[in-house]
């Protein structure tokens, strides 16, 4: 993709910014005998390039200059990216810095680091960061009683995270859990798949329900209004050795660029992982299209444009393709969006059960 210097410069603000130091820690709110860690020290799950990306990243950072400036901003979010770690303190704390060089305060729900324990043999929900004017946040409500388990600590689907501390009372420990080996699998798509524009919190966008659900690796390459199956982007997807691909990035996209990228994705795609297969998914139908007619002639068109392509595909004989449809997605559950678009919880759950019998035997597959 060719740029011009005005677009190149503001692309690589985010390398200078890595440049500046960090801001001074804050040194109020966290109580007397307790001690911080860097989070990076413990395991970053959620990452396909971990070898080259910066450590809460979602791509690569050679990405920044070889794909459009919408989506590589929209990938320094941190959705579906996690910290694991196991402890036997009774307390934990977090404190992180934005890319506002920040240290960051008053989040919105979508903003604010969720933390999951597994307990009874699955995740659990334990506590959302709180904490008012202050950069110091408490991730449970109270203490819980000593014993060591293991976490797994969201960052916010909405913001980047240079630096991310977790602290625990003095005497306690923690250190990094073990991150399964297994291939991954890849969600691409829109600010559906991201979940910052609609999930309440981390933890609860699709791709985090279906991830604790099967207690399996995913990642999630969501990016909020900027999934529209461009080739540099189908490169960087095509590089990572998923078990699956769930290539949803249909409400971002028309009739006329559905034409244009679909069938060209796809063959890269099975050029350079012939054995992968691809799950390709419609929009999902807008709530309010039953009687605004621009926005179901909008969703139906690109879902016609993507069956007529899909078709092909399969009789020139394609393999390894499927096909979810934009009617199947919420089980036919209605009053599942907040806007007509974007998923609410309960659309997300919906979604989910609709996800859970496809994915299962790549994932069994996989662990055989």
């Amino acid at each position: 993709m060719r740029k011009t210097a005005e677009n190149r410069k503001s692309v690589c603000v985010f390398s200078d910014l890595y440049k500046k130091k960090f801001p001074k820690p804050p040194v109020s709110g966290l109580p007397k005998e307790s001690v911080w860690y860097d989070a990076s020290t413990l395991t970053i799950a959620g990452k396909g390039w971990s070898l080259e990306s910066r450590t809460y990243e979602r791509l690569p950072s050679r990405a920044e200059k070889l794909i459009p400036e919408k989506p590589w901003r929209q990938s320094l979010a941190g959705a579906g990216v996690s910290i694991r770690f196991c402890s036997n303190a009774p307390m934990f704390f977090a404190r992180w810095v934005d890319y506002n060089n920040e240290w960051a305060k008053n989040q919105e729900p979508a903003n604010q680091p969720v933390l999951y324990v597994r307990e009874d043999g699955r995740w659990r929900w334990l506590g959302t960061s709180s904490g008012k004017n202050t950069p110091i946040f408490k991730l449970i409500n109270d203490l819980i009683p000593v014993k060591e388990r293991e976490y797994l600590l969201y960052l916010p689907m909405g913001r980047g995270v240079r630096k991310m501390d977790i602290g625990i009372p003095k005497g306690f420990y923690i250190y990094p859990s073990l991150l399964s080996g297994e291939r991954p699998v890849l969600f691409y798509g829109t600010s559906i798949i991201h979940g910052a524009s609609a999930a309440s919190r981390p933890g609860l966008n699709l791709v985090a329900l279906l991830e604790r659900h099967f207690d399996y690796p995913f990642l999630n390459l969501g990016f909020s209004g900027s999934a529209c199956m461009e080739p540099e982007v189908i490169k960087f997807v095509s590089e990572i050795d998923a078990c699956v691909y769930i290539i949803d990035c249909l409400p971002n996209m028309v009739a006329k660029t559905v034409k244009e990228r679909f069938v060209p994705a796809i063959r890269l795609l099975r050029k350079r992982r012939p054995q992968t297969p691809i799950i390709v998914v419609e929009s999902l139908l807008y709530e309010d299209g039953f009687l605004v007619a621009c926005r179901k002639n909008r969703c139906e068109g690109s879902n016609a444009e993507l069956k007529k392509w899909y078709t092909r595909l399969k009789k020139e004989g394609v393999k390894g393709l499927s096909y979810v449809t934009g009617k199947a997605l919420f089980g036919g559950e209605t009053e599942v969006t907040r806007d007509g678009t974007h998923p609410t919880d309960f659309g997300y759950r919906c979604m989910a059960k609709t996800f859970i019998p496809l994915l299962a035997p790549y994932i069994k597959k996989n662990l055989l």
